[in-house]
């Protein structure tokens, strides 16, 4: 809500009350709602400090979509194996303090798109006369197309990595390897003749967006006494994005 008003005599915050106006008035007002609804389960599992497990679902629901596909599972799960636990480490290679491989997929959905943008919408026309009367009947047009069967955009990631210490610790280090890639797009896109409007909100079919790239972490402790402790770290990643199937006649 808001409210305007112009020409006050006292340029001054403390004076300027609306009534205190002499100009012209105005007023407006906006309102705008969503519901996002979501349920989340995680279970987690480790057999003799060495074996790692764990997956998730969660279960979201939001009104700005289509009233045939609100709801949506995003499960996922990793997977991870301490190597440096095992006896053929242990007993062998004394310098490795830790050594971790790990694994992980998941998708996670977006439902960043305007409120209410799946439901129809009405507005007003200039009208016409009817039945050779001299009275214009103002009229009443489709201005937005609904789309009942928007969903979610769906992105999915796999994950490939390891994590070291040798040396007490004294050098550490990461690597990993990602491939993500969504799928179910939400765009604006033209819509197919004939159709009430020029536009409607809709999942592109075909259309992915795919992120390869990986990153390397190092790290070091160069000197550790115990007046004071000095690390240092560097880190190296690369990505390449890609848009596949990309509907260049569609898009507004």
């Amino acid at each position: 809500f808001y409210a305007t008003r112009e020409n006050f005599e006292l340029q001054d915050p403390d004076y300027m009350y609306l009534s205190a106006g002499t100009g012209a008035a105005g007023n407006g007002g906006l309102a705008s709602e969503n519901t996002l609804l979501s349920y989340f389960g995680k279970v987690n599992y480790v057999y003799d400090s060495k074996y790692l497990a764990s997956a998730t679902v969660r279960y979201d629901g939001s009104s700005r979509f289509g009233k045939n596909n609100q709801f949506a599972a995003f499960p996922a799960f990793s997977l991870g194996w301490r190597i440096n636990q095992e006896d053929f480490i242990k007993d062998n290679v004394a310098a490795i303090s830790d050594l971790k491989l790990r694994f992980g997929w998941g998708q996670t959905g977006n439902q960043e798109i305007p409120n209410k943008i799946s439901q129809i919408k009405l507005g007003s026309t200039d009208g016409a006369v009817l039945d050779g009367g001299t009275t214009v009947t103002q009229g009443v047009t489709l201005t937005r197309t609904p789309n009942p069967d928007l969903k979610w955009e769906r992105t999915e990631q796999i994950n490939i990595g390891f994590d070291f210490a040798i040396l007490k610790n004294r050098l550490s280090g990461t690597f990993d390897f990602f491939s993500k890639t969504t799928k179910d797009v939400l765009l604006q896109v033209y819509s197919i003749s004939p159709a009430p409007t020029t536009q409607v909100w809709s999942n592109v079919p075909d259309m992915k967006i795919v992120n390869k790239g990986f990153e390397v972490g190092l790290n070091g402790v160069i000197i550790d006494t115990k007046d004071w402790r000095w690390n240092a770290g560097v880190n190296f990643s690369s990505i390449t994005n890609k848009v596949k199937n990309l509907p260049m006649s569609s898009i507004t």
